[in-house]
């Protein structure tokens, strides 16, 4: 289970810490705009509860994202071994374990932080089973991962009582995404161009993948 959930090598310590990045924007964030300063032992508390939330909330994005895209990753070479892809576990038990991770990630939410926290949450968690379909129908799915990732910085802030949605954090909070969208854009495996020759053949959109096709188009014969 630990391969579903990206937690066995050889996913580096530094996609996992960038993962978690964008709630110490929010916390800093937060921290920063506040009238009242946030004393230490609630900032640890935050950034403990957080840090359980992002583990269980990313695992769960990654069992249903190998769930979803298990009939490409056959077709992958880098993702062919992944559990579901190769038959190591169902399509089935891959939704229940998924269940699974999102109430465990939900749990320490619902407990310990404000209402606000958990609708943002929720948030996060249907962006996160949208970012597989984004392979379907556009070329910048990573951007919508990105989104994904930077929406959190609403949870984190509202975990420290900074109201993010309105005015005017609202209007600072976006400006902390775009670093985010553009930092996953950029990082991820597909981006760097690791699996541009298979996502050609499977139909998997990307952006590289319409950049080969269109010098294709464009090349003399």
């Amino acid at each position: 289970m630990g391969s579903i959930r990206r937690t066995d090598p050889p996913t580096p310590a530094a996609r996992h810490l960038h993962d978690r990045l964008p709630h110490l924007v929010g916390l800093i964030y937060a921290s920063s705009v506040l009238d009242k300063p946030v004393p230490l032992e609630v900032l640890g508390n935050r950034v403990a509860i957080l840090m359980v939330w992002t583990f269980f909330w990313r695992s769960a994005g990654c069992a249903w994202n190998d769930n979803i895209d298990q009939d490409f990753d056959r077709k992958t070479a880098r993702c062919r071994n992944r559990p579901i892809a190769r038959g190591a576990i169902s399509t089935a038990s891959g939704h229940v374990y998924y269940l699974f991770l999102v109430l465990a990630a939900l749990a320490p939410v619902r407990l310990y932080l404000a209402p606000e926290c958990t609708w943002a949450a929720l948030v996060s968690v249907a962006l996160a089973m949208i970012y597989p379909f984004g392979k379907r129908f556009t070329d910048f799915a990573q951007v919508i991962l990105g989104c994904t990732l930077g929406s959190t910085i609403t949870l984190s802030a509202y975990s420290v009582g900074l109201p993010a949605l309105s005015p005017p954090s609202r209007a600072r909070r976006c400006a902390c995404r775009p670093p985010s969208c553009c930092s996953s854009s950029s990082t991820t495996p597909s981006t760097r161009g690791a699996d541009t020759a298979d996502d050609l053949k499977s139909g998997v959109k990307g952006w590289r993948c319409a950049t080969a096709t269109t010098s294709r188009a464009s090349s003399p014969r």
